[in-house]
């Protein structure tokens, strides 16, 4: 029985042709990691109103698949070999506008939820969601609606009311939330990384930082952080400035 699941999922992600159930809602998964993408597949195979229908290990197979299978929903991991996940979207987006695109990540913070929201994605969610969500996640957007994972909803919002002491609302978006990641004990090395930005580029802010709220080291910014009520939970604020968790 396991065997014959397996199968199936297989036949359907190469594009053999099989039947789908005509309610289903096709999807496509696309992540440069073998494993990744079968384990989804795997993952949704039980579900009567899903049918991974193609698979695809890059933004540019994924665009070639778009063309000869017809999708409803992709499930797409935004960091891809090649034209990479971002520009992938955007290409998606334009040649296939009525396509809903989920987008997939192992990190759920920093820049790249923002990125892939501007760059027209309906849904954002991470590799340690479960199960539940990711199929709540999947019908939400196949639905209309647009889709962030709880705890990324969550600090959005946050961070978009400013939620923060008055010290540190002279700061910039961008200043803020490397201001908290230092809070947070991040070396410039993985400051930069988390944001994609180069470690040059990071001192530059942090050095700003350090100007506007009239300190010398990250310890003090910790320190004023602590006495304005921030928590380190909260330095890895995320830059999300549209979208919902779904109803």
């Amino acid at each position: 029985m396991k065997q014959q699941t397996q199968l199936k999922i297989v036949n359907n992600n190469l594009g053999t042709g099989s039947e789908t159930a005509p309610e289903a809602i096709r999807i496509m998964i696309v992540d440069n990691e073998t494993l990744v993408r079968h384990g989804i597949a795997l993952m949704l195979a039980d579900e009567a109103d899903l049918q991974v229908v193609c698979l695809a290990g890059s933004g540019e197979e994924a665009l070639l698949k778009a063309q000869i299978n017809p999708v409803d929903v992709i499930i797409l991991d935004v960091n891809l070999p090649g034209m990479g996940g971002i520009e992938a979207i955007r290409h998606l987006q334009q040649q296939f506008p009525t396509i809903r695109i989920l987008a997939l990540d192992a990190h759920p913070f920093g820049d790249t939820c923002l990125q892939a929201l501007e760059a027209g994605v309906h849904g954002f969610i991470t590799k340690s969601a479960s199960v539940a969500e990711l199929l709540e996640a999947i019908r939400g957007v196949n639905d209309g609606r647009k889709y962030l994972a709880s705890h990324v909803a969550r600090q959005a919002r946050k961070f978009e009311s400013r939620d923060v002491g008055p010290s540190f609302r002279k700061l910039s978006r961008r200043e803020l939330q490397i201001a908290l990641l230092c809070c947070d004990g991040e070396k410039i090395s993985q400051i930069a990384r988390i944001l994609s930005l180069s470690p040059k580029t990071v001192y530059t802010y942090r050095y700003r930082i350090f100007d506007k709220l009239g300190v010398r080291t990250d310890v003090q910014i910790s320190r004023l952080a602590r006495q304005e009520g921030l928590q380190a939970s909260e330095a890895r604020l995320l830059l999300a400035k549209s979208g919902r968790q779904c109803a």
